[in-house]
C-alpha cells in the first residue's frame, strides 16, 4: 500500500468519524477530528495536488476551493477544517484512478456496515421509544430535541448515528438509492437493503425525506419494469401487495407524516425562512456573514451566510458535481434519481448548510457506487 492509498484511508476515516455520533459515544471532544482532518488532509493536498490538476473538475473545483477561503476571511466561525471536509472529499474522488479502486475495497464493506449499524440502531431505537446513541453534550440543538420531543409513537423520532432525524433521513435516503444501483452486489442483497434503507426513514419520522423517496421510487419501478420484463407480473404483484400492506397500517407506523398536516408550524418556518432572505439588503446579501434565524432552507442558508457571490458557486459547485461525479453508471435516471436523493431531500431542511450531508453523500458514492469491478474493466478498455 503506498503513500497516496494510506493517506485516503487517513483521511475518508477522519471525516467519516467526523460526521457520525462517535464522538459523543466516546466521551471524545468533536473539535478533536476537526483538527485531525486539518492535518491529515494537508499532505495529501501537497504531495498529490499536481496530480490534481490533471483531473476533469480541476477548474470547478479550485474555484470551489478558493470560494471557502474567501469565506475564512470574511466569516470569522468558518474553520479551517471546513476545507478539509467540504473540499476534501472531492479531492480524493478525482485523484482516485481506477486501476487503484481494488485497493479501496474495504471502505466499501465499512460504509455498507455504516448504513447497516445505522438502520439497526433507528429500529431499535423506535422500538424501544428511547435513543441508545448519545450526542454530543455542547450540542444545544439536539438536546433540546431530545428533551422536547413527546415520547409516543407518532412524535417519536430516532437520532442514530448521524444526529438529527433530519440529517438521518437525507444520508439513508441517497445511501438507500445508491445501493440500489450498485451493480457489485447481488441484486436481491440490494433489494433488501434497500426496503431496509427505506424503511429506516419512517423510524427517524422526517417527512421530507419520505415523501422525496417515494417521488424518486416512480421511476426506479419503471426503469425495473423495463430492465426486466420476465419478472414483470411478479414485480407487479408484490408492488401491489406491499403497497395495500402500507396503506392498510399507515396509521400504526407513519407517524407525523400520518397524523399531522403538511400545512403546519415546520411549514410555516420553511416560508419564514423565505421572508426573511428576501427581506435582506443586497450588500447584505452580498457580503454574507448573515446566520438566518429561520434554518429550514439549505440553499437561503449558504447564500446569506457565504454571501451571493461564494455561496452561489458553493452551491453549484455540489449540485452540479453531486451528478458529475457518479463514474459507474451509464443510465441518466439512476444518476438523476441518486443526486435527487441528496439534493431534493436536502432542500426540504438546512442539511445542505450543514458539513455532514454533502461530504459524506461523495465519499459514500466514491467508494460504493464508483467502486465497481465494472468501472475497472470499462476504464482499463479505454
Amino acid at each position: 500500500m503506498n503513500v497516496k492509498i494510506t493517506l485516503i484511508y487517513i483521511n475518508v476515516i477522519i471525516i467519516v468519524l467526523s460526521i457520525i455520533s462517535i464522538s459523543a459515544l466516546w466521551g471524545i471532544e468533536p473539535s478533536l477530528f476537526s483538527k485531525l482532518s486539518v492535518i491529515a488532509f494537508l499532505p495529501l493536498l501537497v504531495l498529490y495536488f499536481r496530480e490534481f490538476t490533471q483531473t476533469k473538475y480541476f477548474k470547478i473545483l479550485m474555484l470551489y476551493l478558493c470560494g471557502l477561503f474567501v469565506s475564512l476571511t470574511l466569516n470569522k466561525d468558518v474553520h479551517l477544517s471546513l476545507i478539509s471536509t467540504y473540499f476534501g472529499p472531492f479531492f480524493i474522488c478525482s485523484i482516485i484512478k481506477g486501476n487503484e479502486l481494488r485497493f479501496f475495497r474495504p471502505l466499501f464493506y465499512m460504509f455498507l456496515l455504516v448504513f447497516i449499524i445505522n438502520a439497526v440502531a433507528a429500529f431499535i431505537e423506535r422500538y424501544i421509544g428511547f435513543w441508545i446513541v448519545p450526542v454530543s453534550w455542547r450540542n444545544d440543538v439536539l438536546l433540546g430535541q431530545m428533551i422536547t420531543d413527546d415520547m409516543d409513537i407518532v412524535n417519536f423520532r430516532a437520532f442514530a448515528f448521524f444526529g438529527h432525524p433530519l440529517t438521518n433521513g437525507n444520508v439513508m435516503a441517497f445511501m438507500s438509492f445508491i445501493i440500489l444501483y450498485t451493480r457489485s452486489i447481488s441484486l436481491k442483497i440490494r433489494l433488501l437493503l434497500f426496503t431496509t434503507g427505506m424503511a429506516s426513514l419512517f423510524c427517524f419520522n422526517t417527512r421530507g425525506a419520505i415523501l422525496m423517496s417515494a417521488v424518486l421510487l416512480v421511476p426506479t419501478i419503471i426503469n425495473y419494469l423495463k430492465s426486466y420484463p420476465k419478472y414483470r407480473f411478479v414485480s407487479l404483484l408484490c408492488i401491489i401487495v406491499i403497497a395495500y400492506v402500507l396503506y392498510s397500517n399507515f396509521e400504526t407506523f407513519g407517524g407525523r407524516l400520518a397524523h399531522s398536516d403538511l400545512d403546519d408550524r415546520n411549514s410555516g418556518v420553511r416560508l419564514a425562512a423565505i421572508d426573511e432572505f428576501f427581506s435582506l439588503s443586497f450588500p447584505d446579501l452580498l457580503a454574507g456573514g448573515y446566520s438566518m434565524k429561520n434554518g429550514e432552507n439549505g440553499i437561503l442558508m449558504i447564500l446569506a451566510y457565504y454571501g451571493l457571490l461564494v455561496g452561489f458557486i458553493k452551491v453549484f459547485t455540489e449540485i452540479y458535481l453531486s451528478y458529475k461525479l457518479i463514474k459507474n453508471d451509464e443510465s441518466k435516471i439512476h444518476k438523476w434519481v441518486i443526486m435527487l436523493s441528496l439534493i431534493a431531500v436536502a432542500s426540504t431542511n438546512n442539511n445542505l448548510a450543514t458539513v455532514l450531508v454533502v461530504p459524506f453523500y461523495i465519499l459514500f458514492m466514491t467508494f460504493v457506487m464508483n467502486n465497481q469491478p465494472s468501472l475497472t474493466i470499462q476504464e482499463s478498455r479505454a
